[in-house]
């Protein structure tokens, strides 16, 4: 999108790249908080989308419980069958949004350790993190994590 990688890494969160990739241009801040309001509304799991999560064999690979994760997300969407451009942005954030809950449920499922719900105050990598471990890291951690 014309931008140094190393320039977004220095000055953009992970949220304000992806607003980039899919938009062709950094947001504005009112573009990145309704960005990131919508990303935060679309996080949570469904109740059956939980359930199959926890079905999953606990020595399952990680690639094979999130691919069906995902793909279990695509059968649940009430705009599956609607291909229209306005639809397709909005499946993609909803699997933005539900993607982390997602990798971080059957984490927690394949230590035998109980879902941690998501936080609708935390941005999106914060949120990650405590999911998947129960808390939030130093905001240097969170940004080497965006970085990567």
């Amino acid at each position: 999108r014309g931008y140094a990688v190393q320039d977004l890494c220095e000055e953009c969160g992970w949220d304000e790249v992806a607003y980039l990739l899919w938009h062709g241009e950094l947001p504005t801040a009112a573009q990145l908080d309704a960005f990131r309001r919508e990303e935060k509304a679309n996080r949570e799991l469904s109740p059956a989308l939980l359930g199959v999560i926890g079905a999953y064999p606990r020595g399952a690979h990680p690639m094979d419980m999130i691919r069906t994760s995902v793909s279990f997300m695509g059968l649940e969407d009430p705009e599956t069958a609607d291909i229209s451009d306005a639809a397709q942005r909005r499946k993609a954030m909803r699997i933005f949004a539900k993607a982390p809950t997602a990798v971080a449920a059957a984490a927690r499922h394949a230590k035998g350790q109980p879902v941690i719900a998501p936080d609708p105050s935390l941005s999106w990598s914060e949120n990650f993190f405590h999911m998947v471990f129960g808390k939030v890291p130093q905001p240097e951690v969170i940004k080497a994590f965006e970085v990567s």
